[in-house]
């Protein structure tokens, strides 16, 4: 077998040769072992330190190997038996870890398992490795300098402390003893290490140093008396601080001299709670008086500790007096301050069983404010019990009082409770006072009921994200579907015509829906500017009505429409005071059962116009009545989404009508029996005048437009749209080609995206109004950004109008048919 790290020499005849801890100490001593091949079931232990200390001696008397084994000693005891390898097998199976190095090189040529184990590498990662790969760098220069010292004969041996770099970078402390091995000529040809883990022991020392140095540098910091007596409790050492703030010399306070300074009515209790310290060989706290140095008497409160020795005798006590007399004055203030606080603040002390576990508490201070949240007098608290007050405390609070009193934790906690036959909300905080607590309860009721709002508001925004994904979803379903349908070349022109129109109409209702979450976005932040004027208020609610009545007509509704003849004179914004309408119309036809009716009035009422749309529908449950007009909200969700919409068409009523100064409400007599909205609005002396008419897109001349867009199937399908409408169209589709094209197709109208790569629409509007001859080009903004920051920068530009995709073909055909600026 060949001899490595970790292998088992055998006997002749095959029997392995066993070594314990004691056969491996006199091998590497060179002595005798007895007889081996008779001891192989034997086991006598050593300890590893002999051992290591005895590998180190007999390594560094150690000869090259010779064909029939080395001798470890010069003596030659052993000579016929014991081999290098016979004492790495020893050293392995004591767990020493040992390495071997080539003395040129300065690499590992061998090591065992438990140097391994020391390190985290392998021993195939450890072969040929240098030393110094494994040796802290600030170890480098003395452990070289030891190396080369040693080779060049300065030590037969040699001992020394280092740092080894595992291989998970953590550092390990370790005492090499080590030896170079040379042949007959004297030449060095290994040298040898014992290695010993004492890592533990840095730590330990550390540690200890850490700790004395700390207790120094707090004594010296420290305004505090810190002082330390004898195990009997007598003061042998002067305390400085003691005699700066007493005024006693030196002398004076040694031994129980300083009781001579302690006020005399707290003379005796001091020294008898001391001495059951001292024999109980228990914690010491206890508060007393002394006289300061100009004859006044501050309190102090005083508290120590034995140290004990490994047998639990005392060794010395450890104290130290704090000066707590302005505390306690401002414990007095904080009292008087209480008998005034909103909060509830009482003061409990323990009561303790034969035994002195803490079973219940008095109250010895309640201010009015416990009183009021208890319900009950100041004279029926303080002196009673705490569980007879408030039993259901038990189960909960008492244990964390209880705690507070034996560890000094203080604690804060949210808790409910029953407070004068009420549940209440109060966050309870108690904190240790002599042998007691002192607690202080808020009443947090009122925000407990806020969060709880919050998280129902958290719960119903949740329901809506589902619901926009769904109805979101439906409409990218069937525009995707019609699609497929109208490209098919099978297909007969009828249902190709049909396939267009689910398109038209999909693409309607997710405008609408993104109309809405915009708008609501806008409401909330205050980001909405009604265009107010005076309007017949009649014909708002003719253009609401034919904007509805395709649903009302696909829901089989009879509508019945009474305005009256006389105008309905109000001031505000058409198309927002249209979009009350309009929802409150889609709204009685989602919740209608098919085949019902819808009822829409509008009249004056004093000074207000009045309009109600009532129906035949499904209801509102009166506990939604309170909250029908919350954001998210609908009273009767579904999961199979067949009315559609996003929970944001009342909210928005209610938020638009607020803005014209006026009010909505709901009432319904229940679930089936349908529902009723009110529109009221401030009426004016007089009707609106008719506004200008919108010239018809059809009777326009054609116009030379330039089309502006990066997204080449925007941009073509509205080329082609415009193409169709009889104008004469221009595409680029970046900055720099849209510059160009201006100059080349000197267009009439320029309708213009804004996110543009590279220069954006706000650029090239700048430099196309620069351009000559552009006075008369109607610059038109079409893109998505519609947030009124990207409508004043639009118009800063030079842009005339500002579009926020998508748009109604006739509305877009109408702005490019006003070509003139």
């Amino acid at each position: 077998m060949k001899g490595r790290a970790g292998s088992i020499r055998e006997l002749p005849g095959g029997a392995p040769l066993h070594y314990d801890a004691r056969d491996a100490a006199c091998l590497a001593a060179g002595t005798q072992a007895g007889d081996l091949g008779g001891r192989r079931g034997g086991r006598v232990t050593s300890t590893q330190e002999e051992l290591e200390g005895a590998a180190s001696a007999a390594l560094s008397e150690g000869r090259s190997p010779g064909p029939g084994g080395t001798r470890l000693g010069a003596s030659g005891i052993c000579a016929d038996l014991v081999s290098v390898r016979d004492l790495l097998q020893a050293l392995e199976l004591a767990g020493v870890p040992l390495v071997m190095g080539d003395p040129v090189t300065a690499r590992i040529v061998g090591c065992n398992r438990a140097f391994c184990e020391l390190t985290g590498y392998s021993e195939a990662e450890l072969l040929d490795r240098p030393f110094a790969d494994l040796t802290h760098p600030d170890d480098r220069p003395r452990e070289t300098a030891t190396w080369v010292q040693a080779l060049n004969g300065g030590h037969l041996e040699w001992r020394s402390e280092k740092r080894y770099v595992r291989k998970d970078g953590r550092v390990r402390w370790a005492v090499v003893r080590g030896a170079v091995i040379r042949d007959e000529r004297g030449k060095p040809v290994r040298t040898i290490g014992v290695v010993k883990d004492i890592t533990e022991h840095k730590q330990a020392e550390e540690t200890r140093r850490w700790s004395e140095d700390r207790y120094r540098g707090l004594v010296e910091a420290t305004e505090e008396v810190v002082w330390a007596t004898t195990p009997e409790g007598l003061t042998q050492q002067h305390s400085p601080h003691w005699c700066s703030v007493t005024g006693q010399r030196p002398e004076e306070m040694l031994g129980r001299g300083w009781l001579a300074v302690v006020h005399p009515d707290d003379r005796e209790q001091v020294l008898q709670s001391w001495a059951r310290a001292v024999e109980a060989k228990a914690r010491y706290e206890t508060e007393y008086r002394i006289r300061a140095a100009d004859g006044s008497y501050r309190r102090t409160q005083a508290r120590a500790v034995p140290l004990l020795d490994a047998e639990g005798r005392v060794r010395e006590w450890i104290g130290m007096n704090i000066d707590i007399t302005d505390r306690r004055q401002i414990e007095e203030r904080f009292r008087a301050a209480q008998e005034l606080s909103l909060d509830a603040f009482v003061v409990l002390r323990a009561v303790r069983d034969a035994g002195g576990e803490i079973v219940d508490f008095v109250f010895d201070f309640a201010n009015p404010a416990a009183g009021r949240l208890h319900c009950v007098p100041l004279e029926a608290l303080v002196g009673r019990r705490l569980l007879d007050v408030m039993p259901d405390l038990r189960a909960e609070m008492f244990p964390l009082y209880a705690r507070a009193v034996e560890t000094g934790e203080p604690h804060d906690t949210e808790v409910e409770l029953t407070a004068g036959g009420r549940r209440v909300w109060v966050r309870n905080m108690a904190v240790k006072v002599g042998d007691g607590v002192a607690v202080s309860c808020h009443d947090i009721t009122a925000r407990k009921q806020a969060e709880q709002a919050l998280l129902e508001a958290d719960r119903r925004k949740d329901e809506f994200l589902a619901m926009l994904a769904h109805e979101l979803r439906n409409p990218l379903s069937a525009i995707q579907f019609s699609l497929s349908v109208s490209q098919m070349p099978s297909v007969p022109e009828p249902r190709r015509a049909w396939a267009r129109s689910v398109m038209q109409r999909q693409l309607c209702q997710l405008g609408r829906m993104v109309d809405d979450l915009l708008d609501v976005s806008r409401i909330t932040r205050g980001k909405i500017t009604l265009q107010q004027a005076p309007l017949d208020l009649r014909d708002v609610v003719r253009q609401a009505v034919a904007a509805a009545a395709p649903l009302i007509d696909a829901s089989k509704h009879e509508l019945s429409l009474d305005v009256g003849a006389r105008p309905l004179p109000v001031f505000g914004d058409t198309a927002r005071l249209e979009q009350v309408i309009v929802n409150l119309l889609t709204n009685a036809a989602k919740y209608t059962p098919e085949g019902g009716r819808i009822w829409l009035s509008a009249g004056q009422e004093g000074a207000e116009i009045v309009v109600r749309v009532k129906d035949t529908g499904v209801g509102i449950p009166s506990e939604m009545l309170p909250r029908i007009f919350g954001l998210f909200e609908q009273a009767h969700p579904t999961l199979d989404r067949a009315r559609g919409g996003l929970g944001l068409g009342l909210t928005l009523v209610k938020r638009l009508v607020e803005m014209h100064r006026g009010s909505v409400s709901a009432a319904s007599e229940g679930e089936g029996r349908g529902s009723e909205f009110t529109v009221r609005l401030p009426a004016v002396e007089a009707a609106a005048e008719p506004g200008e008419a919108v010239e018809p897109a059809s009777s326009a001349r054609p116009r030379r437009v330039l089309v502006v867009d990066d997204n080449r199937d925007h941009a073509f399908a509205l080329a082609l749209l415009l193409e169709q409408a009889g104008h004469a169209i221009g595409l680029a589709h970046d900055g720099a080609s849209a510059l160009e094209m201006a100059r080349s197709f000197a267009p009439d109208v320029v309708l213009l995206d804004i996110g543009l790569p590279e220069m954006d629409g706000y650029e090239v509007a700048r430099r196309m109004r620069r351009s000559p001859g552009a006075t008369e080009l109607k610059i038109i903004a079409f893109t998505g950004y519609g947030q009124q920051d990207d409508l004043r920068r639009s118009r800063e530009a030079g842009c005339d109008a500002h579009l926020v995709k998508p748009i109604a073909p006739d509305v877009l055909l109408a702005h490019i048919a006003r070509g003139e600026r």
